[in-house]
């Protein structure tokens, strides 16, 4: 089922930023945090959600606003937990 991916960058004293990610699909949350840009990128890659071109764009509005969110997002739920995300408590 498809989701939203809502990515918040971090901001760290005295090193790389992190950064917090929500994934929502209808009546679930997960969220996790990544410890560096490359880390990131990876889950991106690993999990399938995103093609490379919408990864790039991702690291634009990232380095602009420090956040995006992304529609219709592909994340096998069955596979949620072995990507590292965990699922959190949702009111929808």
């Amino acid at each position: 089922m498809a989701g939203t991916l809502h990515i918040f960058r971090r901001s760290v004293v005295n090193g790389e930023p992190h950064y917090q990610v929500n994934y929502t699909t209808v009546g679930n949350s997960y969220a996790r945090v990544f410890e560096s840009d490359a880390v990131l990128t990876d889950f991106l890659i690993e999990t399938g959600a995103l093609r490379e071109d919408e990864i790039n764009a991702l690291w634009d509005l990232l380095a602009g606003s420090g956040h995006a969110s992304l529609t219709d997002v592909e994340i096998n739920e069955t596979e949620a937990s072995a990507f590292g995300l965990r699922q959190a408590p949702s009111d929808f």
